[in-house]
């Protein structure tokens, strides 16, 4: 599919810098929102003198972060999150803020722009817990997370 302008947060990690190649083999322009707290500049280096690539190192608690990156864009790719279910599990706060509270800026920011009205919202294999068949069908129930 293609579109004008393409965000991806949380595109400097594995899932998200590989959505970033496809995006960007496909012709469109990306912008990668994150903060490098999980993901890795080395993912997204290929792309870094691309024109129709742009990088922006931010962080989204910081709702003019993300005004800033989402500008002119037609749609995000939402893949921020944290990614260390142990980290979320010992302080609760982690996942609030890197889960929740970004998502809820991200949307806001959308609310409030005059062009991005739509996202794609990805989950996590936690919202299984410790599934029994692997690779896990997303069909597979009773949901068990291991994680906020």
């Amino acid at each position: 599919m293609k579109f004008n302008r393409v965000l991806v947060t949380g595109g400097a990690g594995f899932i998200g810098s590989h959505l970033v190649d496809t995006m960007m083999n496909r012709g469109n322009e990306v912008v990668v929102l994150d903060n490098l707290r999980n993901g890795m500049l080395k993912n997204a280096v290929r792309w870094l003198n691309h024109p129709n690539f742009r990088f922006v190192k931010g962080d989204m608690l910081k709702p003019a972060d993300i005004k800033n990156a989402m500008d002119g864009c037609d749609i995000v790719f939402h893949l921020a999150a944290n990614a260390d279910v142990r980290v979320g599990v010992s302080d609760t706060r982690v996942d609030y803020e890197q889960n929740f509270l970004v998502t809820y800026n991200l949307l806001e920011t959308m609310r409030k722009s005059d062009g991005c009205r739509s996202i794609v919202f990805t989950s996590t294999s936690a919202v299984y817990g410790e599934a029994k068949v692997v690779p896990t069908p997303e069909d597979y129930g009773p949901l068990k997370p291991i994680s906020l």
